[in-house]
């Protein structure tokens, strides 16, 4: 027999030492499956409980900015409450309340485990218009006269008991005003309610936010978030600021005069200056903050929540005025009162031809009527200017009719403190 390897032998060892290394493969590759298994199940138990950890947080700032709306009380302004849900203190929750303007913000914050959450939100709490007349006047000698292409529509409080209706420039009336059983004899207009006092310019400026960041360089450049300190910028002299993106949780001081180019974006922020002026084109929402006057460029755009307020106890028996150029829209409250009127001081509001105000006019001074308002104007009389006279109460190719839009536009009531928080806006 000659030596030498069998060809079915060694097949046969081959094919025995392929089972084995198989088989070893085999078990290798199940072993890995299953620790794969294992692992992403326990992955997938993680992944479970992070999403659960996110979706508490969410719910809890949820309910907690709900609670803030529904119980503002409970949360005095600038303070941090915080509080926990759980008895093993794994979870907390935390509820900022702010004065903005003249709106709220609440900032909610939310810990579980490894997870947080933090919304901030802009509140309305004295919305409602339930009992605000579209046009209210005070008692007056000169009755309401109505002429052009003038439309009056809701409850009004007028001299005379109706609308007069009279031709002017030779074109006769050719609009719509209210039947009789929605006009009623003039009123005086009530004072502001005491807790508006705040909004007064000597108070705006004495109380602003405790949570801050003081600069008397330029305006923080971006969207400063409402979870973090309020970047207060003081600006000198007249002063003129001419590009950037200055957003969100941000205060402007100006002590003289401040002018602001169509070219700088502007979003939630307030501004406080003698007198402020936006230049035509301008687009964004802001809360202005006068002690002299507001004047707009023609073509401008305010979003909501935007304000231009001129209340002042006014000292120095100085006139004031709030003007809202051609053509621009206007989504808030325009707010221009004295608190010690008299005959030499008058407040005017001025909306020129084809300026469109979504929201509430309130001025216990005069307000020339030249375009449209959505919304409600509580003003002592309206004025025109035509022909070279100036005629006092008399509407003329002017507008007043009731929202049509979504009701988070519309202003706010500020003759009736209603503790309601109807409107939010989410905030960065």
């Amino acid at each position: 027999m000659k030596h030498g390897f069998n060809p079915g032998t060694l097949i046969n060892i081959r094919t025995e030492g392929g089972i084995m290394l198989y088989a070893l493969f085999i078990s290798v590759v199940m072993v890995l499956i299953t620790s794969l298994i294992l692992s992403l199940n326990g992955m997938n138990g993680r992944f479970n409980e992070s999403v659960l950890q996110k979706h508490t947080c969410r719910t809890n700032v949820k309910n907690a900015i709900i609670l803030a709306m529904a119980e503002p009380n409970l949360f005095p302004v600038d303070k941090t409450v915080s509080f926990s849900l759980f008895e093993g203190k794994n979870d907390s929750v935390s509820i900022t309340r702010r004065y903005w303007g003249i709106y709220e913000t609440v900032t909610a914050s939310s810990k579980v485990l490894g997870a947080s959450q933090t919304q901030s939100v802009l509140v309305s709490t004295f919305w409602n218009d339930e009992e605000l007349p579209a046009l209210w006047l005070s008692p007056s000698q000169f009755r309401c006269k109505i002429a052009g292409n003038s439309t009056i529509e809701g409850q009004c409080k007028i001299p005379g008991l109706r609308f007069e209706k009279t031709t002017m420039n030779k074109v006769p009336f050719t609009g719509t005003i209210p039947p009789a059983g929605q006009i009623s004899d003039a009123e005086r207009i009530t004072e502001l309610p005491d807790y508006l006092i705040r909004l007064t310019f000597e108070d705006f400026i004495g109380n602003l936010p405790a949570r801050n960041e003081m600069s008397i360089s330029n305006p923080l450049e971006g969207y400063n978030s409402f979870a973090n300190a309020t970047q207060i910028t003081f600006l000198e002299n007249n002063t003129r600021i001419d590009k950037g993106n200055i957003s969100g949780n941000q205060v402007i001081i100006c002590d003289g005069i401040l002018a602001i180019s169509a070219d700088v974006q502007m979003t939630d922020i307030v501004i406080i200056a003698k007198s402020i002026i936006f230049d035509d084109s301008f687009n964004g929402s802001v809360q202005a903050f006068a002690r002299d006057s507001i004047i707009t460029g023609g073509n401008s755009f305010f979003g909501y929540p935007s304000a231009f307020v001129v209340y002042s106890q006014n000292n120095d028996n100085l006139p004031a005025k709030i003007s809202l150029g051609k053509e621009s829209d206007f989504f808030g409250t325009i707010l221009c009162w004295s608190q010690r009127p008299t005959i030499r001081n008058h407040f005017l509001v001025e909306l020129t031809s084809d300026s469109h105000v979504t929201g509430n006019v309130f001025c216990n001074g005069f307000t020339e009527l030249n375009g449209t308002v959505e919304g409600h104007v509580i003003t002592k009389a309206t004025l025109l200017h035509l022909n070279g006279g100036t005629h006092e109460n008399t509407l003329y190719n002017c507008r007043i009719t009731k929202n049509s839009k979504n009701k988070d536009f519309i202003g706010l009531n500020l003759m009736k403190d209603s503790k309601k928080m109807k409107n939010i806006k989410m905030l960065k």
